[in-house]
């Protein structure tokens, strides 16, 4: 019981840390011509393109953000072995915040440069 209890603990832990990963899906957003807002705001072409660009950019800069800090495994390997590791646990939350605070800067960034189209 006690195994189990363990698999389903690092189970729920990998989900939600591959949930982080998927957040920063940025291909999720409607791509900016199709989008009803701009159809609503009746931009112009010249309009669209700028933020299609944009656009792209944010997807370019958010995939060449680096993950080598993240370790696979790292956090199952301590539930696993059933000691604490202190210094494991704090890098690999440490790598996942890193990157989270990456794509919200690049987002940011981006409604930034909408918002002055």
């Amino acid at each position: 019981m006690k195994l189990i209890t363990r698999i389903a603990f690092a189970t729920l832990l990998t989900t939600g840390f591959s949930i982080t990963a998927q957040a920063a899906d940025v291909k999720a957003a409607p791509a900016p011509a199709q989008d009803p807002i701009v159809q609503h705001l009746k931009l112009t072409n010249d309009q669209v393109a700028k933020i299609k660009s944009l656009h792209q950019q944010l997807e370019s800069n958010v995939q060449q953000i680096s993950q080598q800090e993240i370790k696979d495994g790292a956090l199952i390997n301590v539930i696993h072995s059933g000691k604490w590791d202190e210094k494991a646990v704090n890098d690999q939350l440490a790598a996942f915040s890193k990157i989270d605070q990456q794509v919200r800067y690049y987002r940011v960034k981006y409604y930034f440069e909408v918002n002055k189209v």
